[in-house]
């Protein structure tokens, strides 16, 4: 949170704190996650990460939302994170085969 940058003038008590409101959103696609464990692993190291506000993981559909200030942090950053806790991430295509739903891939390994 940062303080407004405005002048005394204007500020007729005192200055309040500005909410960023300026924040990014982006949906990926994670592979490799057997369980709630892996689930709750990357949403907690993404909420440690600078600059990423929400974060939520979901193994049936194998997606990750995030919310981050973009000034901070983008998607190169997340997908680089997450692959580091040894998973497969990748931008969310407009899929509406369900494709993302199949496990297959999981289940062979």
């Amino acid at each position: 949170m940062s303080l407004c940058a405005t002048p005394l003038l204007d500020v007729p008590f005192s200055s309040k704190p500005c909410i960023n409101s300026t924040f990014s959103s982006t949906s990926l696609q994670v592979r490799g996650m057997t369980c709630a464990s892996c689930v709750h692993k990357i949403e907690s190291s993404l909420m440690k990460e600078k600059g990423i506000v929400y974060a939520s993981v979901a193994l049936a559909t194998n997606k990750a939302h995030i919310k981050y200030d973009p000034e901070v942090t983008g998607p190169r950053d997340v997908i680089k994170l997450i692959e580091n806790l040894g998973f497969e991430a990748s931008l969310v295509k407009k899929d509406r085969t369900g494709s993302h739903l199949d496990h297959s891939r999981e289940i062979t390994q």
